[in-house]
């Protein structure tokens, strides 16, 4: 939700609380997250430090999930600061434990693909989230993340591949809406949400307006100007709902909403004209 320095103190206080077994059992896994804290804080030195106590800890305890995760964060942090040559080793190291121990390598194919792009590397960029995208449409687990196919989006956008740059991002877009409407009330959380939100906003209207001076398809330029609007009006609907006390949204909502979620999975998964329309049908 952004709010950095709460759950800076969340964890610290945790890690203060934790002692004999309790504290060899847990201890990685509060240094990681407070490390992350730290690098998003611009407190790098405290954060590498932070790091490898917890890389060290989780290697103690075996636990090469884990071990694998606080590799993969690190990268993270540097990718976020624009370190893209101090990334590299982080990432790779978190990809090679994945693969060793046969551990879902989605979130590594996503984030070496975001390297790649960031290196001006379309090429490996692409064959990277190619594979993220298919593990994800692939999994078992939640709604798949919409940050993955914002992200090959923009990969095609940079390869000149507009049209299908633009129905990665219209996927991104529906499934970053439900992830929006799952956020709580507050403004920290609205706030953030709809920093991520304009980012892939921001890449469907610009592949949806690049391929209109193309094909001149006035359809293209409506949909570019309906997302755009959609995204304000939701930003005014929040900005009202704080004003007002906020909505005490009833069980019905949180019932739509998982209908939606559920009917999302499956016109991703299995694109047909059935799935699809459902899903139309529960938004």
């Amino acid at each position: 939700m952004g709010e950095l320095d709460a759950a800076a103190e969340w964890t610290q206080a945790s890690l203060r609380s934790l002692s004999g077994q309790d504290r060899r059992d847990n201890e990685a896994k509060l240094l990681i997250p407070l490390a992350s804290l730290r690098a998003r804080q611009k407190r790098m030195t405290e954060a590498l430090a932070l790091f490898q106590r917890g890389l060290d800890a989780a290697d103690r305890q075996g636990d090469v999930e884990l071990y694998a995760n606080g590799w993969n964060r690190l990268g993270e942090e540097y990718l976020k600061q624009d370190d893209l040559a101090a990334a590299e080793r982080p990432l790779l190291e978190a990809y090679r434990i994945r693969l060793l121990y046969h551990l879902p390598l989605e979130t590594s194919y996503r984030n070496l693909g975001l390297l790649r792009l960031e290196q001006g590397d379309l090429e490996d960029a692409g064959v990277l989230l190619d594979r993220a995208v298919e593990l994800a449409r692939r999994g078992q687990g939640p709604i798949p993340a919409w940050d993955v196919y914002h992200q090959r989006g923009r990969v095609r956008i940079a390869q000149g591949r507009l049209r299908e740059a633009l129905e990665d991002l219209r996927t991104a877009w529906r499934l970053a809406r439900v992830w929006r409407w799952n956020m709580p009330a507050d403004d920290t959380a609205q706030v953030g949400t709809e920093g991520w939100l304009e980012k892939v906003n921001g890449a469907l209207v610009e592949a949806g307006n690049r391929l209109y001076l193309e094909t001149h398809d006035p359809a293209l330029a409506r949909e570019t100007f309906e997302v755009a609007e959609e995204n304000r009006a939701d930003s005014l609907r929040a900005l009202l709902a704080r004003h007002t006390g906020g909505a005490d949204f009833p069980p019905a909502y949180w019932e739509a909403l998982a209908r939606l979620q559920r009917a999302e999975v499956l016109a991703l998964r299995s694109p047909d004209r059935t799935a699809l329309e459902a899903a139309a049908g529960a938004r």
